[in-house]
């Protein structure tokens, strides 16, 4: 009505629009109106003049707009009716004109219908023999029960099939079985052979026992089954003249024959030869019920567009009835169906058709030539027979159509059922009556309603996966399903509406709709409902529509099951809605699928998802289609989609002695679950469907081990927890077993057990085993010369996550030698390095590989010109090889080899300095030249070095690194300290001092020795060194190192009887009181040889080796070390700044913390060795600040 209201206000618009011209319209044209009286009411008028057109009447009259002129207009040639006038003229030159015609009725020939056929008998071998003669139901007709004939005696019967039955006649042999005559279409001949006695008796036999004779049997596929006697050959079937041939065995046979879909009688003969070559049949009489038994239908057709078809599921067809085109949905409104009516009285489905119609159809009568009335009426009836003469002449009119002439046309009759009132559900006839007197019938039922409304609802399914919530936190309507549910009706009796008693003047009794049909159950998104006007209709015949139309549309995500015609064990219409996903591995992504066609899911382009809220309805559907949908729907929330948990991880936390590679992957000692990161996320598992339950127990399962973990969470306003978050949970992994094992969270389901999105799930490799380490080439033996190159190989091993680094040292810091010369006094003090230098390293990947070769035999091969200390005694000292291996959990292993070494002592005076000619030349330092550390982007002050010391920060006013960076790890987003730095040592006053007398700058000489290298160094972190010293030998039970590591000191020592890691020098706490920035020990002794062990509590550890930046080149007459002050023994291994909080003991970010252990890995000083061919070598550098 909106739209029509709308039309009306723009016609208005339009029209103030042309009278505010101010200016007359010219008229072109008038209406003609053409008035029909008399006998008929309706025919076609042709009206010529200035144009020719045709004006068609129905009910008596009829108009047509025409241009201005003259016209005559001629009255239609109608068979058997008469008009006056038989033509008009008229004006319509200035104003509308009406003509009148008068149609008269002229008397007809009365058409009666052949009811009877003649029966001919057809004698062979006798004259006269008698015969009985029974109808199509079995039934002797009157006057020939073993009555004698004649041979071609012509009996006239009513048209019908009969059977004939020989009867005995002397010194002959009576034909075996019956004949069968169809009289149903006109005449029909029996013939019936006698044989003379004498002629060799039939060898066999046929006798169908079914059907039986009178049997009705429904069109179609039939199955006729026989008995024989004797060996027949050349058996078949026949039905109407169509051949089938049969399967026989020794004492029977069976065929399948089709009967045709005609009503009324069909002869069924089955028939053979014998061994004799003779014919041997029998045959019956069925009774065939077609797909529409209306009694003479032929003539009356509805549109066959319009007919209500099945699909293959045996419901309406939706394929028209759910065309996304409105107009082209033929069923949604308009329709018709036969039915046969034992759908509903238990009879024959396929007996007793009524034709049923919903909305407004089309009924066409074909009329041929010579009839010149057609009257289409609607007529009841009180009995089941056909209306007679009175009913007929009390029926409604639908249509009349005369046509003089009598040509040969379709009559088409529009039928509106819906105007049938008190007359819905109760079978009427349609009446066409041809020239007033021959008549047609057609039985219909008006059925415009539909069936009862279901009530839905929902449960689990009795399968694995399946799990349902009603009502979740005490919430109504807070339901969430996962997996396959189980959609059913509450009210369980359904039936088609309308019932009960029929009007009285009814055919029948009770009120007769077409039936029902069957429940289809629909999910459809809260989202949609909220978007669509139509969702939200009261009225379920158009909330149903609108349903239909969203399902259709294909791409809003409204799902259907499929139509439930059975009410099933339950008695309930029960089906199922399965929602089951598979999530499996994509590109490392988890990709999430339904596991059948049919499950929840949506069309991708939109923005309805398939996991969430949906209303649950039930639509109820009758045999014709009228369908509305329930006035109830549930409310049910799909989630098959498990918890994120990619915001947490098991994690290596103990990063002492050394930090794992991979914290993620390799760890040793002891792990923690919690944030994988240091974001606001870390640490948070989230569920996007029903959230989690915290009185659940969550653990995480690692081999043998289970960790309980704890949650923290709070309960959101809408009932639902859609985050918890882990906190740092520490566990020792030690009785786990080395090897590789994997994380597994399952215990991290939601609320409807759900496990977690695990794609890809975590494996980590746990290693508390130290790696191994031999010396397999030693080439020193007894004392060797200073100078002298020395080839070391060491070969190293680790089982389980592999080597990472193989590092070869030199030590001038050694223990007491069984010499007893100065020990204790190689201290930086006294111009020692006094820690480990680096002479080469060999790393293997971050990542453990296949076949990477790490996990046994990884060699460090690397010669050292062995060098001499500088001391005062230049007699034989000892030096030390260390060599340390480090696996990617962090587990390390040392082991020393001592080394005697006498200064080279071939150096003779020739020019008669010193001690005389040829007297030894006393064994020299290298000089070293102007030396300075500064940033790389500041510029250089040189100033006086002389060697052997460590300059403090700020050295010449300049520094290595800016004061206010970052000391340790930063937290995401801050600035590393990753500056680049640059120490200075001028070329010039650098030389050797040994093998001459007369020294010369740049390095040249004219003696025999000169410089053998120039090589930068960083110096680890004495802080970072310290906490490693910590570790291994104070082994405290405080806070500040997780007990965990207590009995697994994961660094050991392997040299014999010295069992504990205090005893290696190596890793000896050291102090130098020289620098101002470094501490002194309580009984820091430079006299003393008793090793020192106090530490003052001021003082810094400083004994931390240096790792090795590269040879040095002299451009520009400088030998210059460039680097950045990142520790590479730590950051080779691709650290970021999310590293931090995994250097903290505890995992918790937190600079307060008692527990945090945090490293800095940097380099505490830049330094630079100046080494000579002789094997004397010096040092400098300066402190970094850091």
């Amino acid at each position: 009505m909106k739209k029509k209201f709308g039309l009306l206000a723009l016609t208005g618009i339009i029209a103030l629009a042309s009278c505010s011209q101010g200016s007359t319209p010219t008229v072109s044209s008038y209406d003609l109106t053409v008035k029909l009286t008399g006998d008929l009411s309706s025919g076609s008028f042709t009206a010529s003049g200035t144009e020719t057109t045709t004006i068609n009447v129905a009910g008596g009259t009829g108009s047509a707009n025409l241009k201005k002129g003259t016209y005559t207009v001629t009255a239609p040639t109608v068979t058997g009716y008469t008009f006056a006038p038989t033509s008009q003229s008229v004006d319509l030159t200035t104003s509308v004109k009406t003509v009148t015609f008068t149609s008269t009725k002229n008397a007809g020939p009365i058409v009666v219908p052949v009811t009877s056929a003649v029966l001919t008998i057809d004698l062979e071998g006798v004259t006269k023999a008698p015969v009985t003669i029974k109808d199509s139901k079995g039934a002797v007709v009157a006057g020939y029960n073993n009555v004698v004939v004649t041979d071609n005696e012509k009996i006239t019967l009513p048209k019908d099939a009969y059977t004939i039955i020989a009867g005995d006649v002397a010194n002959f042999t009576a034909p075996t079985g019956s004949v069968a005559a169809n009289l149903t279409s006109g005449d029909a001949t029996a013939k019936l052979t006698y044989t003379a006695v004498g002629t060799p008796a039939a060898l066999g036999s046929i006798k169908i026992s079914s059907p039986a004779n009178g049997a009705t049997v429904p069109f179609g596929s039939t199955q006729v089954t026989f008995a024989v006697t004797g060996t027949l050959t050349g058996v078949v079937c026949t039905v109407n003249g169509v051949n089938v041939n049969a399967n026989v065995a020794a004492s029977g046979g069976l065929c399948s024959i089709t009967l045709p879909d005609v009503a009324g009688p069909a002869i069924i003969t089955v028939s053979g030869k014998d061994a004799n070559n003779a014919a041997v049949s029998d045959s019956v009489v069925v009774n065939v019920t077609p797909s529409n038994t209306n009694p003479t239908t032929g003539a009356i057709q509805f549109d066959p567009a319009q007919q209500i078809i099945l699909g293959a599921d045996g419901t309406v067809d939706d394929s028209k009835n759910d065309a996304t085109d409105i107009t082209a949905r033929v069923f949604t409104n308009n329709g018709w169906r036969d039915i046969g009516q034992g759908l509903s009285t238990g009879a024959n489905p396929s007996s007793d058709v009524y034709t049923y119609v919903k909305g407004t159809v089309n009924v066409n009568y074909a009329a041929s030539a010579g009839t010149t009335k057609v009257e289409v009426l609607l007529a009841r009836t009180t009995g089941t027979d056909v209306p007679t003469n009175d009913d007929i002449q009390a029926a409604d009119v639908l249509n009349v159509d005369v046509n003089p002439a009598g040509t040969a046309r379709t009559v088409t009759t529009s039928f509106d059922s819906t105007k049938l009132g008190e007359f819905q559900a109760v079978p009427e006839w349609l009446v066409v009556r041809v020239n007033s007197t021959q008549v047609f019938f057609r039985r219909v039922v008006a059925d415009n309603t539909a069936p009862q409304p279901a009530r839905p609802d929902f449960e689990g399914a009795k399968q694995a996966g399946s799990n349902v919530i009603r009502n979740f936190r005490g919430i109504q309507n807070n339901n969430f399903a996962r997996g396959k549910i189980d959609v059913f009706t509450t009210n369980r009796d359904l039936q088609d509406q309308p019932f009960g008693r029929a009007p009285v003047t009814s055919t029948v009794a009770q009120l007769r709709p077409s039936g029902f049909e069957s429940i289809r159950y629909f999910l459809v998104p809260s989202a949609l409902v909220d978007v669509t006007p139509g969702l939200r209709d009261s009225d379920g015949v158009r909330l149903a529509k609108t349903i239909r139309f969203a399902f259709k549309a294909g791409n809003l995500g409204v799902i259907a099951s499929a139509p439930q015609l059975a009410i099933g064990e339950a008695k309930d219409f029960r089906t199922i809605f399965n929602s089951t996903k598979s999530t499996t591995c994509t590109a490392g992504a988890p990709t999430t699928t339904p596991s059948i066609a049919g499950s929840i899911t949506a069309d991708p382009a939109t923005t309805i998802a398939a996991e969430g809220k949906y209303r649950l309805y039930a639509l109820t559907r009758d045999q014709i289609g009228n369908e509305a949908a329930s006035p109830e729907y549930q409310v049910v929330t799909f989630d098959n989609v498990g918890p994120n948990v990619s915001n947490i991880a098991v994690r290596d936390v103990s990063p002492l002695p050394f930090p794992s590679t991979n914290p993620y992957k390799y760890i040793s000692d002891v792990a923690a679950i919690g944030g994988k990161d240091l974001g606001p996320d870390a640490g948070k598992i989230t569920d996007v469907g029903i959230g989690f339950d915290l009185g659940m127990p969550f653990h995480v399962d690692i081999g043998s081990l289970k960790i309980a973990v704890g949650t923290n969470g709070a309960q959101t306003v809408n009932g639902l927890l859609n985050s918890i978050t882990i906190p740092p949970t520490s566990f020792d992994t030690n009785p786990i077993g080395d090897g590789a094992h994997t994380v597994n969270y399952n215990s991290f389901t939601d609320a409807l057990g759900n496990l977690p999105l695990n794609c890809a799930p975590a494996s980590v490799i746990i290693d508390n085993t130290d790696p191994t380490v031999t010396f397999n080439r030693f080439t020193a033996t007894g004392v060797v010369e200073s100078g002298s190159p020395q080839s070391i190989e060491t070969l190293a091993s680790d089982a389980t996550s592999g080597v990472y680094a193989n590092l070869l040292f030199w030590n001038d810091y050694t223990t007491k030698s069984n010499i007893g010369r100065e020990q204790a006094n190689r201290s930086r003090d006294n111009g020692f390095v006094g820690a480990p230098v680096e002479i080469q390293r060999v790393y293997k990947g971050l990542e453990l590989t296949a076949g990477d070769g790490s996990q046994q035999g990884v060699g460090n091969n690397a010669t050292w010109n062995a060098l001499y200390p500088a001391v005062s005694d230049q007699g034989i000292q000892p030096m030390n090889i260390n060599v340390v291996v480090v696996d990617r959990a962090g587990n390390a292993t040392v082991l020393t080899r001592g080394v005697q070494v006498i200064p080279r002592s071939t150096n003779t005076n020739t020019g008669g300095f010193g001690g005389g000619v040829g007297l030894p030349i006393p064994f020299n330092i290298p000089s070293l030249g102007l030396s300075d550390g500064y940033r790389f982007d500041r510029a250089a002050n040189l100033g006086l070095n002389s060697g052997r010391f460590i300059t403090p920060v700020n050295t010449n006013n300049t520094t290595l690194a800016d004061a206010g960076k970052p000391l340790i790890f930063p937290l995401p987003g801050q600035t590393l300290p990753s500056e680049d730095a640059v120490l200075s040592l001028a070329v010039n006053g650098t030389a050797t001092n040994n093998g001459f007398i007369v020294t010369t700058s740049g390095g040249t000489s004219t003696g025999y020795d000169k410089l053998n290298s120039v090589t930068g160094f960083g110096g680890y972190d004495r802080t970072d060194w310290g906490k490693v010293l910590t570790y291994l030998n104070s082994k405290p039970s405080t806070a500040t190192i997780n007990t965990f590591q207590l009995g697994d000191p994961s660094l050991v020592r392997q040299n014999g009887s010295q069992a504990i890691v205090f005893d290696s020098n190596l890793f000896q706490i050291r102090a130098d009181s020289r620098n101002l920035n470094d501490g002194f020990f309580a009984n820091d002794n430079s006299a003393s040889t008793t090793p020192v062990t106090v530490l003052n509590p001021n003082s810094i550890p400083t004994a931390a080796p240096w790792l090795k930046l590269g040879d040095l080149s002299t451009a520009n007459q400088f030998y210059k070390v460039n680097s950045d002050l990142l520790n590479n023994l730590f950051w080779t291994r691709g650290y970021d700044s999310s590293t931090y909080s995994y250097l903290n003991v505890d995992g918790i970010n937190d600079p307060t913390d008692a527990n945090q252990v945090p490293l800095k890995a940097v380099y505490d000083e830049i330094t630079g060795i100046v080494t000579d061919t002789a094997g004397a070598y010096n040092f400098y550098g300066e402190k970094t600040g850091r």
